[in-house]
């Protein structure tokens, strides 16, 4: 029995999840993955061998590429240019999960909203560096989020409450943004509807 080329060659693969190999992966098994041009999807969490060149292996060739989880990914740096390199080759990309990326820029998160305007998933749970600046100009430039969890990001306060209402209307799941950095009040005012998971 004969395997067919596409399947022995990965050049069909549209989703690859390497959470399971996280020990292994690294610069050479990215670099393979880089020459799979149709991948739409790819989990690289935990994968502590990952650095920034890994981004840059990725993203230059995966033009397809729609949702990227690079969360406790330790090694990576992930700077505003790191993001553009990543809108200049990957025009879809639309669900981004970085929880645990304590070395991801602000800038960064910044950049995302600035260059994807689809935007629709995002996940920044941990990153405690994060402030309503950095989330209210994303803000601005992601009107069709619908999901965003920032979880343990204890530099938010009502301020972000204010400007995710008000340019953020497709919002359907919000985690994480009630601490006691929020007012009860305010954010009891916000919440109309059950539609926000806490």
């Amino acid at each position: 029995m004969s395997i067919c080329p596409s399947i022995q060659n990965g050049s069909n693969w549209q989703s690859i999840n390497l959470k399971s190999f996280q020990r292994d992966v690294d610069g050479n098994v990215l670099e393979n993955l880089s020459k799979q041009c149709g991948i739409k999807y790819i989990n690289t969490s935990s994968c502590h061998h990952i650095d920034d060149q890994g981004i840059k292996l990725i993203t230059s060739s995966c033009s397809y590429l729609e949702c990227w989880d690079i969360s406790w990914c330790m090694n990576m740096n992930i700077t505003e240019n790191d993001i553009r390199i990543l809108a200049e080759s990957c025009s879809k990309f639309t669900i981004f999960k970085a929880e645990g990326c304590t070395h991801m820029t602000n800038n960064a998160a910044i950049e995302l909203g600035k260059n994807y305007s689809n935007l629709l998933v995002l996940v920044l749970n941990r990153r405690s560096s994060l402030t309503d600046d950095n989330l209210i100009a994303l803000a601005h430039y992601s009107p069709l989020l619908d999901t965003l969890i920032v979880a343990n990001c204890t530099g938010l306060t009502d301020d972000t409450l204010i400007i995710l209402e008000k340019y953020c209307y497709q919002l359907n799941k919000l985690h994480g943004i009630v601490s006691s950095e929020f007012s009860t009040l305010n954010f009891y005012q916000w919440l109309k509807s059950e539609e926000y998971a806490l």
